[in-house]
């Protein structure tokens, strides 16, 4: 599912990337309103807020789940680090 509501993002993003208009969005079109990636934003923010007291309910403790929490989060986060840098460096 979070899979999914991340490619809604990218999709909503596509017309913005191409010319910088984001009227060709498709709720945008369609409704003048909020486009399709704020509410997959919304959507992820929410399926994740539910994992996360899922965790928290499957063992209350706060030592383990923060560093569950920190486990599951800084790997990615350093290699992303890492790209930028690079990426930043050769640009």
């Amino acid at each position: 599912m979070r899979l999914i509501l991340a490619g809604l993002v990218m999709l909503s993003h596509a017309p913005t990337l191409i010319d910088g208009d984001r009227h060709r969005e498709l709720l945008t079109m369609l409704f003048g309103t909020q486009p399709l990636g704020a509410m997959a934003v919304d959507g992820f923010f929410l399926l994740s807020g539910f994992l996360i007291v899922q965790s928290w309910a499957t063992d209350p403790n706060l030592g383990r789940f923060l560093l569950k929490r920190v486990l599951r989060i800084y790997p990615a986060f350093i290699v992303a680090s890492i790209v930028s840098v690079f990426l930043v460096a050769a640009g």
